[in-house]
């Protein structure tokens, strides 16, 4: 119907606006959904062999110029076969719910795809396994291996990835629940996740315990320089920022304070302008939180500040005329003739 409609506004040359082309392309997918539909609902389990032996062709396509398309196709075959099962009679039925045991074991094998170089991918993956919640309570075996799964991705670093994986286990936990002859449910439990995950927090704060806190001060260096790099990335120059600010706010003992500057005066010595201007913003929040513990550095201070004050980049300078007032304004050092 779609492409006899569309083939007679062609023949008569009616023009057709760009959205009108889009709405067609939409009526298209349906009916190509509607007709996979009739094929599995009219002819059950014949054709799924076939149709899943090209699906996988079809997801597993790499060429970029095929790559929407293919993937379009498969999400249609899938469609049409969920569409059409709801129709499958009950001699066809077999041991898990709905029928459906292949789209399971489909979506269920995503799992073992582990990646972490493409986010996107990731992301997606575990938004497909988190659709089985359509089958609830039926599939507790399912979800206990796919909770194993995700509990080991809760440090994954990518934050899309980390809140998919919440997802997938606040559904996995949904059915934990105890029956009223107080036998519990085979679904994975929740207390034994929450004892998993306080171990793994406890092992990480015995580490972070036992590293020496001088190793941190060589972080410094790191974090400035790499503001150069993301400079047309805001959320990477906001986390930089805060990562810095958290150092900066800690109580910094004599010798820490020693590391730090060197680090400091080495920073300002570089040829990337963003860096020395991040270096220069490290010291402010450094001397307002230790500001007592940090008086026998003043005089440093006060010099690496004065050279960054004439640096010939301007945003140095700005930063840098600020760092300089606000040392004065909370008397960390006291206004000379020759600052004058």
């Amino acid at each position: 119907m779609t492409i006899s409609l569309l083939y007679l506004l062609l023949q008569n040359c009616v023009p057709i606006p760009s959205s009108c082309i889009r709405t067609f392309m939409d009526f298209l997918v349906h009916e190509n959904i509607e007709l996979r539909k009739g094929l599995f609902r009219n002819f059950g389990l014949i054709f799924v062999d076939n149709f899943m032996e090209q699906l996988y062709i079809l997801i597993r396509e790499k060429t970029k110029d095929k790559h929407e398309g293919s993937h379009r196709t498969a999400t249609e075959i899938v469609a049409g076969m969920i569409r059409g099962s709801k129709h499958w009679t009950l001699e066809m039925e077999n041991e898990d719910p709905r029928r459906m045991h292949r789209l399971i074991e489909f979506i269920y094998l995503l799992i073992n795809n582990y990646t972490t170089a493409n986010t996107f991918n990731e992301t997606a993956r575990w938004y497909l396994i988190q659709n089985l919640r359509c089958f609830q309570w039926r599939i507790p075996s399912i979800w206990c291996t796919i909770n194993e799964h995700a509990k080991q991705l809760l440090d994954h670093p990518s934050k899309a990835v980390r809140e998919r994986i919440a997802h997938v286990l606040a559904i996995s936990f949904s059915f934990d629940i105890t029956l009223f002859n107080g036998r519990a449910t085979r679904h994975p439990d929740i207390n034994q996740c929450i004892d998993t995950i306080c171990e793994r927090l406890r092992q990480a704060i015995d580490i972070y315990e036992k590293t020496p806190r001088i190793n941190i001060s060589d972080q410094i260096l790191e974090l400035c320089e790499i503001e150069s790099i993301a400079a047309n990335d805001e959320g990477c120059k906001h986390n930089l920022t805060i990562s810095r600010n958290h150092l900066g706010m800690a109580y910094l003992h004599v010798h820490f304070l020693e590391a730090l500057i060197q680090q400091l005066e080495q920073v300002c010595t570089s040829p990337k302008w963003n860096a020395r201007r991040a270096a220069i913003q490290f010291v402010q929040s450094m001397i307002f939180w230790n500001l007592f513990n940090a008086r026998p550095y003043a005089q440093r201070l006060h010099a690496l500040v004065l050279k960054c004050l004439f640096d010939e980049q301007l945003e140095i300078r700005i930063v840098a005329s600020t760092t300089l007032s606000g040392f004065y304004q909370c008397d960390y050092i006291q206004v000379t003739p020759e600052d004058l």
